[in-house]
């Protein structure tokens, strides 16, 4: 259950971007790569384990956006817990002082609705929320998860004519309350607005839903909410 070396290689990317390591990207998940986790552990004030848990991932992700960075970080699935680190790999950790959480005021972003509108890419997909009644349900308090087919994969579905039919294929692709792609990669399945469940899994390192829809980006981060683009239109069971 370790790691796979592109993701160990994620994970240095990210403690070089942090300078907390200045070794290689090598996919080598070595002594020196745990220290540094840990010293980014230590600056992220979560507990210092050695291992990808869900509180450094939600910490670093928060960590880069308060720095005003892109939060679309690496997949990086936890790493079991298997043993504690000693007490010579954590006193040796090469404790650096952190440069991602510089900023105290985050921008604050649009709703879903503007979120979407302005990435350029989900134009059918707002046309459809809008035919389905749903703009303002979504430019409202929320928050939702709003799983966003692009244009290109609506361009690829067959969708419904039905008013009525239609409004239930988008009310497929959102789910209340936010969640990120770590919290997404962390579940079996999700209720949608539309009353069914869709299935969650993973492979390669990628979210499948329903096991035809790939999450291509994730955490596209709005004021009520996130939104996760797709690669093909959910469709809920008849």
């Amino acid at each position: 259950g370790d790691l796979e070396s592109a993701q160990v290689g994620a994970l240095q990317a990210i403690l070089i971007a942090t300078g907390h390591y200045s070794g290689s990207v090598d996919g080598m998940f070595s002594a020196e790569v745990e220290a540094a986790l840990i010293a980014l552990q230590e600056d992220l004030g979560v507990p210092a384990t050695g291992v990808v848990d869900a509180a450094t991932l939600r910490a670093l992700e928060d960590a880069l956006v308060a720095a005003g960075q892109d939060p679309e970080m690496p997949t990086i699935p936890e790493t079991p817990v298997t043993t504690a680190p000693d007490a010579a790999t954590t006193t040796t950790a090469a404790v650096t002082t952190t440069t991602i959480a510089t900023t105290t005021t985050v921008p604050e972003a649009g709703n879903v609705i503007d979120v979407l509108a302005e990435a350029g890419q989900f134009e059918q997909f707002l046309a459809a929320v809008d035919a389905a009644g749903l703009t303002d349900t979504l430019s409202g308090p929320g928050p939702f998860t709003v799983f966003a087919p692009t244009d290109e994969a609506f361009a690829a579905a067959t969708l419904p004519a039905d008013p009525e039919a239609l409004a239930q294929v988008v009310q497929y692709h959102i789910v209340e309350g936010e969640l990120s792609g770590f919290d997404v990669q962390g579940v079996e399945t999700l209720m949608s607005l539309q009353g069914s469940e869709i299935t969650v899994g993973v492979e390669q390192g990628l979210i499948l839903l329903d096991g035809v829809s790939t999450v291509t980006i994730a955490n596209i981060d709005a004021g009520n909410g996130v939104a996760h683009a797709v690669n093909a239109v959910l469709l809920p069971p008849s």
